[in-house]
């Protein structure tokens, strides 16, 4: 009886789970295809309803911003610009589309460029998402783990099977880092957009207290703490401050 109760539960399950996901999916083709439409508005509304269902890609970020381009939220495209990078950094269509953004609204301070070391990491783990870092991980620690069972013990290790072992820990160790890496940036990054007009970087976390800089809208920053309904935040140009919680959006 527990068992056959425990099919239905599944069955339930499965189904409420494939109905949501069919669910989610029409509702991004019909987002699709207002957009094509140029009904920006209703597009972008219909992608939000999604995106809360934590359902997104580069891809629909991309569309995303499009659509909050074309109802002059110009702010918000940035946002859903940057959100789709983190998912396809090398992505040079996508780099482009956000500097021209970025053009378009002087105010914006131009973002700091990346040292050449970093520039090429970053360029390197950009090419894939973190979930296949990790898969080509794990196969490379299964591949050092049979090399030991098919030669053990290892006075049995000749010169090549000694290099084999240890470039495929080697890379093992890589790739590892790799997706812990890539992990960081696209669910625990902490950059942020800000996303609402005439925000000001305060001293502390006190309406009163003393400005330090204006932060136009589209402006990015990175978070380093909250206390209550403030942000303590970084700027590119490397000033430090508090915003209010809602002034900024997260990547």
């Amino acid at each position: 009886m527990y068992l056959f109760d425990m099919r239905w539960i599944i069955l339930f399950g499965f189904t409420l789970f494939a109905t949501l996901l069919f669910s989610q999916e029409s509702v991004i083709l019909e987002a699709n295809n207002e957009l094509q439409n140029k009904n920006f508005k209703k597009a972008l509304d219909l992608y939000i309803s999604v995106e809360n269902n934590h359902k997104g890609g580069a891809g629909m970020y991309q569309n995303m911003a499009i659509a909050a381009a074309g109802v002059g939220q110009d702010a918000l495209s940035i946002l859903y610009y940057e959100k789709a990078l983190k998912y396809k950094p090398n992505n040079k269509n996508l780099q482009k589309d956000l500097a021209t953004l970025r053009k378009k609204n002087p105010l914006l301070d131009e973002p700091t460029g990346q040292m050449f070391p970093i520039r090429i990491f970053n360029n390197l783990t950009g090419l894939f998402t973190s979930g296949i870092w990790a898969t080509i991980s794990i196969i490379l620690c299964f591949l050092s783990c049979l090399i030991i069972l098919l030669y053990y013990p290892f006075k049995n290790f000749t010169r090549n099977v000694w290099i084999s072992f240890i470039t495929s820990c080697l890379l093992f160790l890589v790739t590892f880092l790799f997706a812990w890496y890539r992990n960081e940036q696209i669910y625990h990054n902490r950059g942020m957009i800000i996303t609402s007009p005439e925000i000001v970087l305060k001293k502390s976390p006190d309406a009163s207290s003393p400005d330090i800089s204006d932060l136009p809208a589209g402006s990015k920053v990175y978070k380093k703490d909250q206390i209550a309904d403030w942000n303590l935040v970084t700027t590119d140009n490397g000033d430090t401050g508090w915003i209010s919680v809602l002034a900024a959006s997260k990547i």
